[in-house]
């Protein structure tokens, strides 16, 4: 906390949140998210990356996210959850296709496809996608979900045959896509993408065409190639997030990370040997020592855990 003397009489206006210099901060580097773009597109050639900006692009704003990675070819398009970040990205002006994973009613459809937004299914309501179709006057793109185990949102896999059946069937419905998710339980993985395979075998047998089959997020793209099927739709990996520890240093891919919390130092102090800093004394100096004070915490989406460990980098060195 700094205090500075103020004479009497002079004009003292209270600042606002806008006006601080020393609130931290997020930088997403442009750089880096190309890199890992590229990163995936070499693991997964020839097949195109369904960008996962859900959750406001992981709170990195999904229309910022949208910007930097609608120009890279290997991005084939986008998915979010909420029908209002689907708006966003459409009013930043992002042309490239943009999918909408999560619920909505015949209003939320209507306005989707009104702004070339393709909605996930997973429900009979074949009868509201024609009375929109019909309104608009053009037939309506999806993909349908499967579960095939992983206990979400999605048609159950074996009943999943029935309910693409009568899609294909509907004059105003296009397929463009059928999904699943793995439980990223390896072998149970693999049991989930051989009843995927089966039921797309099935259906192409019986002369419908399924459009892309995706199932690969990040986690899946660290696992056998057989599961990156027509697309992928990573999500975390894309900000250079291994999901899993172990992925680090494998040598499938090299994932730089994209997003960086910052902060000005506001305070410098010696801690003579023996003294403390931190709540219940985390930090005790064995000897003399400098140590910087950052006007950040768990507010601001520090982990508690990073006080046993974790490190902060500055002017290029890092400190405990």
């Amino acid at each position: 906390m700094f205090f500075a003397a103020v004479a009497r009489g002079s004009p003292v206006r209270a600042a606002t949140v806008a006006d601080s210099a020393f609130d931290p901060w997020i930088e997403v580097s442009a750089a880096n998210l190309r890199h890992n773009v590229d990163e995936v597109a070499r693991r997964v050639a020839p097949r195109p990356i369904l960008a996962v900006i859900k959750n406001n692009g992981y709170g990195l704003g999904v229309a910022n996210v949208a910007r930097l990675l609608e120009p890279l070819n290997a991005i084939s398009g986008f998915a979010v959850v909420k029908l209002a970040e689907a708006l966003a990205v459409r009013e930043a002006g992002i042309g490239k296709p943009v999918l909408l994973m999560g619920p909505f009613d015949e209003t939320d459809l209507a306005q989707a496809v009104a702004r070339d937004i393709t909605p996930m299914v997973y429900t009979t309501i074949g009868e509201m996608l024609e009375r929109v179709a019909q309104r608009r006057g053009q037939r309506i793109p999806l993909h349908v979900c499967v579960d095939t185990g992983i206990g979400r949102v999605g048609v159950p896999h074996l009943r999943a045959a029935a309910l693409i059946r009568d899609l294909a069937a509907r004059r105003w419905v296009q397929l463009e896509g059928v999904m699943m998710t793995f439980a990223e339980d390896p072998a149970f993985d693999r049991e989930q993408l051989r009843h995927f395979q089966s039921l797309c075998r099935t259906l192409e047998g019986e002369g419908i065409r399924l459009g892309k089959r995706h199932a690969a997020s990040s986690f899946g793209l660290f696992q056998h190639p057989d599961g990156f099927l027509d697309m992928v739709r990573p999500g975390m990996a894309l900000y250079g997030m291994y999901s899993e520890p172990e992925f680090r240093g494998a040598g499938i891919l090299d994932l730089r990370p994209a997003v960086s919390l910052k902060a000005r130092v506001i305070y410098v102090k010696l801690l003579r040997a023996g003294e403390s800093a931190g709540y219940n004394r985390a930090y005790v100096a064995k000897q003399d020592v400098w140590v910087a004070t950052l006007p950040v915490g768990h507010a601001d989406g520090l982990p508690r855990v990073a006080a046993k460990g974790g490190r902060v980098r500055i002017g290029g060195a890092l400190y405990p």
